[in-house]
């Protein structure tokens, strides 16, 4: 899909790798994913931002869910591992955009989210990336635009946000990724009433409230229903 990215106007592509599949085994790499994208980036003339997330099996012991975190025992795997993805990307990629939507225990391995482990591992991943490639950006994971249901299986952006904040994640990432989607609500509803496009607006309110108004905001998923009469959120 890399080329169409042209004809629409694009001029960042973003690529998803996973732990999983750059480091089955601890300390032995298979790059063909990310050479993949860097090459899809490279033809297609684009910047590329890969999402980064998925820890392998044997970083989650004590979660069997794929979309699991990694224990806590693994964090400095997972920062050398950035830092192995970064030394490798370096001159080729643009940005990583750390984990997705973890503010839904879907993507948390099915237990309720938790900002403050988040920040934990946002931080080690900006370490490990800018201690080989300085001028690479680290991008928050973009958080699911919702109410949330008091945080069991899902927790509020901007309570989330908030929360990443007060933890300090400020110091440790260079853009705020947002998931502005519109679901089936139109473009100007109130985004405290209901999941809207508009949320991205509350996120960069928050984004204020912490003194971080420097920072971009960027759109790493976006769009809305084709068919709103097939769910209202």
């Amino acid at each position: 899909n890399a080329p169409r990215l042209r004809e629409i106007g694009f001029g960042w592509m973003k690529a998803f790798v996973s732990w999983e599949g750059l480091a089955p085994t601890p300390g032995e790499y298979d790059w063909t994913d990310l050479s993949k994208a860097t090459v899809a980036a490279r033809q297609s003339r684009r910047g590329l931002m890969l999402r980064v997330d998925r820890a392998p099996a044997w970083a989650r012991p004590d979660n069997s869910g794929p979309t699991a975190p990694p224990d806590r025992a693994f964090l400095e795997a997972w920062g050398s591992f950035l830092t192995e993805t970064a030394r490798r990307g370096r001159g080729h990629v643009a940005a990583y955009e750390i984990w997705n939507e973890p503010n839904l225990a879907a993507e948390w391995g099915g237990r309720p989210p938790d900002p403050g482990y988040y920040v934990e591992m946002l931080r080690a991943a900006y370490q490990g990336i800018k201690s080989v490639d300085p001028g690479a950006l680290v991008v928050s994971a973009g958080l699911a635009p919702t109410l949330g249901d008091g945080g069991r299986e899902s927790m509020d952006n901007l309570a989330y946000l908030r929360s990443m904040y007060r933890h300090g994640a400020g110091a440790y990432f260079d853009v705020l990724a947002s998931h502005p989607y519109g679901f089936a609500s139109p473009p100007d509803a109130n985004p405290l009433a209901v999941a809207s496009f508009r949320s991205v607006e509350m996120e960069r309110e928050v984004m204020l409230e912490f003194g971080d108004a420097s920072k971009a905001v960027w759109a790493t998923e976006a769009g809305w229903l084709l068919d709103p009469g097939a769910i209202g959120l």
